[in-house]
């Protein structure tokens, strides 16, 4: 589920962030999804999930250690936790 100081509309905006950081570092294809039940459901908790998909661990390892995915997530634990 999302955290409760943030709106499902930040957390699309964070995702659409880091996939379009991912894709101008060249590795078109690899993104965040966002995924959210039907409206209809009655279900209190676990109404959002993301996912990711990647080809290898090397890879996902390469992406999460770039000067520019680093710093995007810097940026957002400082909005999420409130401390900019």
């Amino acid at each position: 589920d999302l955290q409760s100081n943030r709106t499902e509309s930040e957390f699309l905006t964070d995702l659409s962030e880091i996939n379009k950081i991912i894709k101008q570092l060249g590795y078109k294809g690899l993104e965040y999804k966002f995924y959210k039940i039907k409206d209809f459901d009655t279900s209190e908790k676990y109404r959002y999930y993301f996912d990711s998909t990647w080809p290898s661990d090397n890879i996902y390892e390469e992406v999460h250690n770039l000067p520019a995915y680093r710093d995007w997530r810097k940026k957002n634990e400082r909005e999420i936790s409130g401390t900019n």
